[in-house]
């Protein structure tokens, strides 16, 4: 096996951890929508995930601290738009 195919194996088995915890996710995202619903809360929270993005760019650090972030945004937009489709309307948005 070459180096590079020694690479892509270890990736595809990260590849395979991260869509692990991406259902897992999903999973809570879909309960958290049910709890909005029952107490009329809006899916969208942008105060939260400002606070969520800082944390995690300072956790990443200085080299990964911009792709983290960006990562990060889209798994927020993913859940809201998860979440929206579970409440079945945009309202909640």
């Amino acid at each position: 096996m070459t180096e590079l195919e020694q690479l892509r194996t270890e990736i595809d088995a990260i590849d395979s951890e991260l869509l692990e915890l991406f259902r897992k996710r999903m999973t809570c995202s879909a309960a958290v929508a049910e709890y909005k619903r029952k107490h009329d809360l809006p899916v969208f929270d942008p105060a939260r995930e400002e606070t969520i993005l800082e944390k995690i760019g300072e956790k990443a650090g200085p080299e990964l601290a911009e792709e983290t972030r960006e990562l990060f945004r889209t798994l927020f937009a993913i859940s809201r738009n998860r979440q929206n489709r579970i409440l079945g309307s945009e309202q909640h948005s």
